[in-house]
């Protein structure tokens, strides 16, 4: 079996494969030390890699290594499924990289359009040869309602909700249309942009916005949370 963890900007998350099937997942915060030594007693686990957005822990990594041969820790030098061409592979965030590398091998024929919607949304781009040609980052739903809150005065927090009318007749409403109305007329504008360039093209929205934004586009979205798992399992299958 294959241990994935991805390691992101507030959740550490990992799944274990049995071959293409994920037959366990977990998120936490913090406190997960014991938990990941729970796992690894429990499944036979023959190889694993490790992908972050932030400082790799090294704890996790030792613990990880002391029990499984070969562990990788994904970087810019890991062997994988597609040809990246962005040009400062070193800087390109893992889970990006995964993403991109789940849907190719998902559909190899077809060009995608991976979004990532979580505490920053990426907008990734892979054509139908397997070749990575970059994409955007933006703030998150979330951080930009925070923002608008932490960097005025007289603007509140409001929740994630989106009102029913396109124009608010509150402050409140106000800043959940612009912030999320927005993002939404966002992701529309760049899925239209690759749709005119690409005859086949799959859009694919992950992270923990991705069903909140995914019934609001006026376009063919397949909703995948577990994209960057996937695609991490793809590549340690790549360097087996």
């Amino acid at each position: 079996m294959r241990l994935c963890i991805d390691i992101g900007n507030t959740r550490i998350k990992w799944g274990v494969f049995d071959g293409d099937e994920q037959v366990h997942y977990d998120v936490f915060e913090r406190n997960y030390a014991s938990r990941l030594q729970e796992l690894l007693q429990q499944y036979d686990i023959s190889s694993s890699i490790s992908s972050s957005t932030r400082r790799q822990s090294k704890a996790m990594e030792q613990l990880v290594s002391s029990q499984v041969k070969g562990h990788i820790v994904l970087d810019h030098t890991v062997p994988v499924p597609i040809t990246n061409s962005y040009e400062t592979p070193e800087t390109l965030g893992r889970d990006r990289l995964a993403g991109v590398v789940a849907a190719h091998m998902s559909d190899p024929t077809s060009a995608h359009v991976v979004i990532d919607a979580g505490t920053c949304i990426t907008y990734d781009v892979i054509d139908d040869k397997g070749v990575y040609l970059g994409g955007n980052i933006a703030p998150g739903a979330h951080m930009r309602l925070e923002a608008m809150h932490q960097y005025t005065d007289g603007l509140p927090l409001v929740d994630m909700k989106l009102p029913a009318a396109d124009l608010g007749t509150t402050t409140e409403t106000a800043i959940q249309n612009g912030a999320l109305r927005g993002t939404v007329m966002e992701m529309q504008s760049f899925v239209d942009m690759m749709c005119d360039r690409y005859s086949r093209l799959n859009v694919i929205l992950t992270g923990g916005d991705a069903v909140f934004f995914g019934e609001l586009l006026n376009t063919e979205i397949f909703v995948s949370p577990n994209l960057i798992m996937v695609g991490l399992n793809e590549i340690l299958k790549h360097n087996a």
